[in-house]
C-alpha cells in the first residue's frame, strides 16, 4: 500500500503491531501500558508535526517506539496534569471568600 493517509485511518490496521509493542514494554516492566497510551504518545511526540504516513511508515514507528520516548511522554502528561490540577485549584481558592487564616 503506497498510499498516504492520516494516521488515524492507519490504526484498524496495525493494531497486530500496536500489541506487539504492548507486550515488548511488559516484558520490559512497564506493566500498566496501554495500547491507547501507545497510540497517543506516537501522535503526540512522534507524529506531531506529520500525521499523514503510508502504511509501512505507522508500522515502523509502532515497532522502533523506544521505551524512553514513551516514558518521556507519560511523566509529561503527569507534568502537566500537575499543572492543570494547580490552576484549577488557584482557580477555585480565588473564588472563596478572602478570609484571613489565622496561624498559631
Amino acid at each position: 500500500m503506497n498510499q498516504i493517509k492520516h494516521v488515524d485511518e492507519w490504526k484498524e490496521h496495525i493494531f497486530p503491531a500496536l500489541i506487539s509493542k504492548k507486550d515488548e514494554l511488559v516484558l520490559m516492566g512497564y506493566s500498566e501500558v496501554t495500547i491507547e497510551e501507545i497510540w497517543n504518545c506516537l501522535k503526540h511526540h512522534v507524529w506531531k508535526n506529520n500525521e499523514k504516513k503510508k502504511l509501512y511508515e505507522v508500522v515502523q514507528d509502532v515497532l522502533h517506539l523506544p521505551s524512553h520516548t514513551y516514558m518521556n511522554y507519560l511523566t509529561l502528561n503527569v507534568l502537566q496534569s500537575d499543572d492543570e490540577l494547580a490552576n484549577t485549584v488557584a482557580s477555585l481558592t480565588d473564588l472563596l471568600p478572602n478570609e484571613k487564616v489565622q496561624k498559631d
